[in-house]
């Protein structure tokens, strides 16, 4: 195995790409970790560890890596683009438009993958708003 990184390291394209994605994971967990300003940490805290909302917040700190409970600015991590992927996918099935879009081929493909994308903006706004109000 340690043969097979080091020809993989050897190979500029692949350094590259491996160098490219330690960074994008270094990134994600700085960002995990700093709190979204004006969000008062101690008050989201002490939410989390009273009452009935105990459970749930447990649960939704489960998902999003811990990030929630200090209202981390990463706290969502991918699950609205992954959301918003499976709702662009059932919707297929059900709106015309969008199974000939997805039919098309190349061009049609890029049309859903922006149109994923404007979901995803629509589902992270909607989700940050039940996690942090």
């Amino acid at each position: 195995m340690l043969e097979t990184l080091r020809n993989a390291w050897k190979v500029k394209e692949i350094r590259n790409k491996i160098l490219f994605t330690l960074f994008i994971i270094l990134i994600f967990r700085i960002g995990s970790v700093i709190p979204v300003p004006y969000i008062d940490v101690a008050a989201l805290k002490s939410a989390n560890e009273t009452g009935a909302t105990n459970e749930f917040f447990s649960y939704l700190s489960i998902l999003t890596g811990g990030g929630l409970e200090y209202g981390a600015i990463f706290a969502m991590s991918v699950t609205p683009y992954i959301n918003s992927s499976i709702i662009i996918q059932l919707l297929c099935v059900a709106i015309p438009y969008l199974e000939r879009l997805q039919k098309e081929g190349e061009e049609g493909q890029k049309r859903l993958a922006q149109i994923t994308r404007y979901t995803t903006v629509l589902l992270a706004l909607i989700q940050r708003t039940a996690y942090f109000i």
